[in-house]
């Protein structure tokens, strides 16, 4: 048996809670090993966790060195063979890509000697990959040129001949990890990459011919072609018309493609070799706006993660934790940092504990089940390990061993949220962000980037709890009894119809924006309109508004043209711009305003008695709105998170 279950891997007959710590063995010392991996287990690990750089082991193609014949940095062989001798499991992350402050990433340099294998941009100019810290860079590959994969390939056959003793169910090595965070190099934005001739000559053309089968079905937005090989990727903006908006949308949609069927062909070779043990894929971090397809690449054995940087603040961590673990149906981070990268010298760094500390909770509260501490061992481009790579304890080492002792004790992985709240995430609008403010869809940017992440921080300042769903993927709302639902004019058919489902079923929900009338293609689909009975006219602006006793200033995204049978809620001037209606079991309000509060006392008086008047409360409570209570459960008791969110 390996797998991921009810927030344990379970590894042949045993059970572990997944948590690890980072450790790089091409950076520590052997004769450090045995006092890191003791203090290791000292503080209650049982799995670790470590890179393998490509470059470092395959200096010249085809001469693989996994013994450190040359070199002791390279004896990846005794650090596993050391560390089932420690008990230890083991996560293995050979890349091809590793980041982690590495020259190039891991990546050979010999292999751009064929520029032919480099990603390219929108000019064609050969794409750098960027690092973080000093680290010097290299070129970008193209994911899927022949070339680069045949490169790849030789690499991984290579490792696993070496390591194969060591893989399960042989040895330690339970789970693989599928390059690191997927983004072209960091590279990520619309016309950033890939424009590599295998992609635009061969790729994209015979992409857009499996989706629309027939030239002559190619949307409006596309320019005349008499082949699919005639049309190319866009390159700039260049918008005359809505309609033109599926040809951008489609080359986003590709470019996940790519990152899918990259990961899909690591992931062939390395069970070609043989290779059954679990792997899992690191989820980018940030403001990613590319569609990967996460539901077709996770799976039984492929687990999927979040990383938590040293920089993210409350709200951003509770938003990615919450959003993969609907996205994902696991709750665990490959890479929450203990500490930062740097560039500077050690004895110029002052690590920030404090925020270490702020950062670990933060992320329990918001329902995180699994952690690999990234780096939780010392090395260079690095400060603020609980470790230093001689096995130095520092300040932070015994604040996780207690963390990881009491979630033995008290079962981690099995609280639970009470949370009845939610949020609904339609991800297809967060490819605004990268087309930019198009005049008739100004207003999505600031539906996702003010309405909905500012809803996120407005619910934790009155301290309830909630859930933050992605529309497209997630299916089970038994417990969500509110959601809060930011919608455009856009949306897919299959949305709206769950939408109109869950309302009927029972539940209650909060449309902010404009009501949808057409699809991603363009085709008019009014299914939530004449579902819900109302339409919209979008109007874009700040405005007066009146509601009840209350007036305010606030963004205006749309007004009802037909509000049917609906109770008014607000106005401005003779305008409706917010009514309600029972619906089937439950009930929704449709607001054509941003509803969230941004610290205006009105709009969060009139936010918080929304809540209540629907029944919700929260579990617990603060007099400090910058002070989060959340409360998590299981048989055993109650896990109580107290956060101040200014840290």
């Amino acid at each position: 048996m390996l797998g991921l279950v009810e927030n344990k891997f379970v590894i042949g007959r045993d059970e572990f809670l997944p948590i690890s710590a980072e450790i790089h063995y091409f950076r520590v010392p052997k004769r450090f090993w045995s006092i890191c991996f003791d203090r290791l287990k000292k503080a209650n690990f049982r799995i670790i966790s470590s890179y393998v750089p490509w470059n470092l082991h395959e200096e010249r193609p085809g001469e693989f060195d996994f013994q450190g014949l040359d070199n002791p940095y390279k004896d990846l062989i005794v650090f596993l063979e050391l560390a089932r001798e420690f008990g230890f499991k083991i996560i293995l992350k050979p890349g091809p890509w590793i980041q982690a402050e590495w020259l190039g990433g891991g990546i050979p340099k010999y292999i751009f000697a064929d520029e032919s294998i480099v990603a390219r941009d929108f000019s064609g100019g050969l794409l750098n990959a960027r690092l973080k810290g000093d680290a010097k860079q290299l070129y970008q590959p193209s994911y899927l040129h022949p070339k680069y994969l045949n490169h790849v390939k030789r690499y991984l056959g290579g490792l696993v001949e070496a390591i194969q003793n060591y893989i399960f169910p042989k040895g330690p090595v339970f789970l693989i990890q599928l390059d690191d965070e997927v983004t072209f190099g960091g590279n990520s934005g619309m016309f950033q990459a890939d424009y590599n001739a295998h992609i635009t000559s061969e790729l994209y053309p015979a992409f857009l011919e499996n989706k629309y089968g027939n030239i002559k079905d190619l949307p409006a937005g596309y320019p005349k072609s008499k082949t699919f090989s005639g049309i190319g990727p866009p390159v700039e903006l260049n918008l005359k018309k809505p309609e033109q908006l599926v040809m951008y949308f489609d080359w986003l949609e590709f470019k996940g493609k790519i990152i899918n069927d990259y990961i899909g062909a690591l992931k062939e070779r390395y069970e070609a070799l043989g290779v059954g043990c679990m792997f899992s894929v690191v989820m980018p971090s940030g403001d990613f706006n590319i569609p990967i397809p996460w539901d077709k690449i996770r799976g039984e054995k492929t687990i999927l993660g979040t990383p938590i940087n040293s920089d993210d603040d409350y709200y951003e961590i509770i938003t990615r934790v919450k959003l993969a673990k609907s996205i994902t149906g696991t709750s665990w981070s490959p890479q929450l940092a203990t500490g930062h990268p740097h560039s500077a010298k050690p004895t110029e760094l002052i690590p920030d504990y404090k925020k270490q500390r702020f950062i670990l909770v933060s992320s329990l509260a918001a329902g995180l089940k699994g952690i690999n501490y990234y780096m939780f061992i010392g090395r260079d481009h690095w400060a603020g390990s609980p470790l230093g790579e001689d096995g130095t304890v520092h300040e932070n080492y015994d604040i996780i061993r207690k963390i990881n002792l009491a979630a033995e004790v008290i079962n981690l992985n099995s609280t639970k949220s009470n949370a009845r709240a939610a949020i609904g995430l339609y991800r297809p609008y967060d490819l605004f962000a990268e087309i930019g403010d198009y005049e008739d869809f100004s207003y999505i940017n600031d539906l996702t980037r003010q309405t909905f992440k500012n809803l996120i921080c407005d619910l934790s300042q009155l301290h309830y709890d909630f859930d933050i769903f992605d529309l497209e993927i997630h299916e089970h709302f038994e417990k969500t009894e509110l959601m809060f639902v930011p919608i455009a004019e856009l949306m897919s058919d299959s949305v709206q119809k769950k939408l109109l489902d869950l309302i009927s079923k029972g539940m209650t929900i909060v449309f902010v924006g404009n009501i949808p009338h057409f699809n991603l293609q363009f085709k008019p689909v009014k299914i939530l309109a004449r579902g819900l009975g109302i339409d919209t006219k979008p109007m874009y602006g700040s405005v007066d508004i009146e509601c009840g006793d209350h007036e305010f200033k606030s963004i205006c995204y749309g007004v009802l043209s037909g509000k049917g049978s609906t109770k008014t809620i607000a106005k401005s001037g003779a305008k409706v711009l917010a009514a309600s209606k029972k619906l089937g079991k439950g009930a929704y309000y449709y607001f054509g305003y941003d509803i969230s509060a941004k610290g205006e006392p009105h709009k969060l008086i009139l936010l918080e008695k929304l809540l209540s008047d629907n029944g919700l409360s929260p579990a617990a409570f603060s007099s400090d709105p910058a002070v989060d209570v959340v409360i998590q459960t299981n048989d055993k008791g109650a896990a109580v998170y107290v956060i101040n969110t200014d840290t």
